[in-house]
């Protein structure tokens, strides 16, 4: 595709469309995926270049709108999502019933905004039919299913599904509406007529449409993240109106309405009711009955504060002897009860108190900065928490007793430059007493490692890290309330912990564990069985000792905003290897491919039947395909093979000139199955220098040898740098073999290829 027209303007112009048509912001770490996206859109219209698209576009304005809705949105969803939000639906039900049945109705009302492929709809309409049968024989139910999206609404109407996403239902729900196909239909379910005719779909902007019906239930799960915050008070001012005194609205369990609380408080857990109009607003009120409660004053503020809109910090104090600085996004705004927010916040025991910065105090705001950063030496845009003695602060001074801060910092320095000195703090997430018996077992039995506690309800997961502080945390995925995703989600908004993923990981829960992957997830490892206990352990403690030393990379590292797309030419197969942190290099790393592509075959360490989920990931991004290996495969241009998890991948050459890939059940080699090692080997015999072997992040030396082997039969050899890296391992024991020809950043690799191919 011809990329002279700049890449820059095409992506302002489709933002521009975008973000006014749905309300979402870009995520701009996805420039070359939401590019790649749109690119394929582009070349099944037959179209030559973005600029072109931009004409078509101009000339079919509300067709391409459509379109681009449907290829840009997000849509990852399944039947009963977070099952704690239905769970407090089945629970609180007779209430309910009994509520609206009071105000003279007969019918529960539920708005399902943002439903996607329709599964939270019929995730609602199955509980709510079996539960009001059983309890109320003449009470009945509606529900309305809401998109952008009008090719999501038109699957959410068919109501037809994989039969393995109807796994997650529960098995009461079964029986009377969910028809399994027979012939053809094998392998899909259909949801019942009956049940499709209370539920209906229609298609709706939340930021633009205006809704007129009203509404028991609001479910707005894991849409706000992508809304600017102007945008997310628009859609919550506009739903507020739309529910019954009554009403609740539900959010994702890592959203918060803290920020917009006038119409709305908090119920717990992303739950939300209409706020008692009798109820005094803080602003007006409270702060005169409070001495420790001072108004907030809103005005400019420096940039160091998050929130340009707003001049206010908070201050949360216990004893007098800790102070908690929290950004304006994690604390209520002037109006809110302050009681619920610290409720809600898990500081039960915490006296509140606020510090005004009053738009013409510039030289105030100007001395007091100063004095915060001479003092503590911490950014005022972080979480953190200080030791002090004495008074902490007046309604104008943030500190006082600034020698005694001085030595607590001092002190934290200290501790800081002797953490190699003391065990690696590790806690345990997870939902399962019987799993974290066998962590609290395992992690003591690991020289310089200690087990410190655990979460077993991850609503929790927030006060407990703060009081504990640990290096380290292994996460469950499935949990009641948040998933592990939502922790990881929750903890960049405060402060980050490198977590390892330690799961079931079944086939249906693949796509989830590889998204948090991408939210930062240090690695993954498979939950033990007894019998492999030793070997889990082994692989846990070198993965928590690589965990304890790896920051969260910066976002230059992280931000494929910083890749160039490059055409490469077809002369040469590639081979990549790749193991911790190696989804997420793959995923930047072709994506920043352009244009037809070479034959590329990768080994990533990965668990059995992961392999497909991940094939299927990328297939879903990238304008080329992308499959999982099978024995027999002929390579060809624009395809990328995933060697298959639990099995052994080769190169051959056939007498005809195709060359063909071998996939075996063969044992391990150096531990690893697949191995990069034995694909490294293949490539070298079969390909010599029509070849470039890539090695990417990972733990261990695996690779190494083989692509040794690559560069004496005269292939290109290409090691991801250090600075690059989530571990510096197999690239590094290759270095260190002399068999890189080059090192370079994961942004550099694929020019650095074409560079070279156009020079040789």
């Amino acid at each position: 595709m011809n990329q002279t027209y700049s890449q820059d303007s095409f992506l302002s112009f489709i933002e521009n469309i975008f973000t006014s048509s749905t309300g979402i912001t870009f995520d701009h770490d996805q420039r070359n995926i939401i590019l790649l996206k749109i690119e394929k859109h582009i070349r099944s219209l037959g179209l030559p270049s973005f600029q072109e698209y931009e004409k078509y576009f101009l000339k079919h304005p509300e067709q391409e709108k459509e379109s681009l809705i449907s290829i840009l949105t997000v849509h990852h969803t399944s039947f009963f999502r977070n099952i704690s939000h239905f769970n407090y639906i089945e629970q609180n039900i007779h209430d309910m019933v009994r509520a609206i049945m009071k105000s003279g109705r007969s019918e529960l009302s539920v708005w399902s905004s943002a439903c996607s492929f329709g599964h939270e709809v019929y995730s609602l309409a199955l509980l709510l039919d079996y539960h009001l049968r059983r309890y109320h024989d003449t009470f009945t139910f509606r529900i309305l299913g809401s998109d952008v999206d009008t090719l999501s609404l038109k699957i959410a109407q068919n109501g037809v599904y994989r039969t393995v996403q109807a796994e997650k239902i529960p098995g009461q729900y079964h029986q009377n509406h969910i028809i399994y196909g027979t012939g053809n239909a094998k392998g899909y379910i259909k949801i019942s007529d009956k049940l499709k005719r209370k539920c209906h779909f229609k298609k709706h902007n939340l930021i633009s449409d205006s809704m007129h019906d009203m509404f028991d239930l609001i479910f707005c799960r894991n849409v706000l993240i992508y809304f600017s915050e102007s945008m997310q008070q628009e859609a919550i001012s506009k739903m507020a109106k739309n529910l019954y005194p009554n009403g609740i609205i539900i959010l994702g369990s890592s959203e918060s309405l803290f920020k917009y609380p006038d119409m709305l408080e908090s119920i717990g857990d992303s739950k939300y009711k209409i706020r008692d109009n009798k109820t005094k607003s803080l602003n007006e009120h409270e702060h005169k009955k409070n001495p420790n409660v001072y108004k907030l004053i809103s005005g400019s503020q420096p940039s160091s504060f998050i929130n340009q809109d707003t001049s206010y910090i908070a201050v949360l104090c216990k004893h007098k002897e800790r102070m908690l600085l929290f950004r304006v996004h994690d604390i209520p705004s002037v109006s809110y009860d302050i009681k619920k927010a610290i409720k809600n916040h898990s500081f039960e025991n915490y006296s509140v108190r606020y510090i005004a910065l009053e738009r013409e105090e510039k030289e105030l705001r100007k001395k007091l900065l100063l004095s915060f950063d001479q003092t503590t030496g911490v950014s005022v845009n972080r979480r953190f928490d200080l030791n002090v003695s004495g008074r902490i602060f007046r309604t104008h001074s943030l500190i006082q007793e600034n020698n005694q801060i001085k030595q607590n910092i001092k002190e934290k320095q200290e501790i800081i430059t002797t953490t190699q000195e003391r065990k690696i703090r590790v806690l345990v997430v997870d939902d399962s007493k019987t799993n974290q018996l066998i962590m609290k077992k395992l992690l003591p039995e690991m020289p310089g490692i200690e087990w410190v506690g655990e979460v077993l309800d991850p609503r929790d997961f927030s006060r407990i890290s703060q009081e504990l502080k640990p290096d380290v945390i292994t996460l469950d995925m499935n949990m009641p309330h948040m998933n592990g995703c939502d922790i990881l989600r929750q903890m960049k908004q405060s402060v980050w912990i490198p977590a390892i993923i330690v799961s079931s990981l079944g086939m249906e829960e693949g796509s989830a564990v590889f998204e948090a992957l991408e939210l930062g997830a240090f690695d993954y490892i498979q939950k033990p069985e007894k019998e492999n206990l030793v070997s889990f352990s082994r692989l846990l403690e070198e993965k928590i000792r690589f965990a304890s030393q790896h920051n969260r990379r910066s976002k230059k590292q992280h931000n494929t905003t910083q890749l160039s797309r490059t055409k490469i030419d077809l002369k040469k197969i590639i081979a990549i290897g790749s193991s911790t942190g190696g989804p997420t290099a793959l995923k930047e790393l072709l994506s920043s491919l352009t244009g037809e592509i070479p034959p590329i075959v990768i080994v990533q360490h990965i668990p059995p039947e992961f392999s497909r989920v991940l094939a299927e990931r990328f297939n879903h991004l990238f304008p080329f395909t992308v499959r999982e290996a099978t024995d027999g495969d002929v390579l060809a241009a624009n395809n990328v093979y995933i060697a298959p998890g639990g099995r052994q991948m080769y190169v051959t050459c056939g007498t005809s000139g195709k060359i063909f890939l071998k996939v075996k059940h063969d044992p391990p080699y150096g531990g690893f199955c697949p191995s990069v090692d034995v694909l490294f080997s293949s490539v070298a015999d079969c390909l010599g220098k029509k070849a470039v072997g890539i090695l990417l992040t990972g733990m261990g030396s695996d690779g190494a040898e083989g692509m040794a082997k690559m560069k004496r039969k005269g292939a290109l050899t290409i090691a991801q740098s250090e600075e690059s890296c989530v571990v510096f391992g197999m690239p590094k024991a290759a270095i260190a073999l002399g068999a890189a020809d080059k090192v370079c950043d994961i942004s550099d690799i694929i020019p650095t290829i074409s560079k070279l191919q156009s020079g040789s």
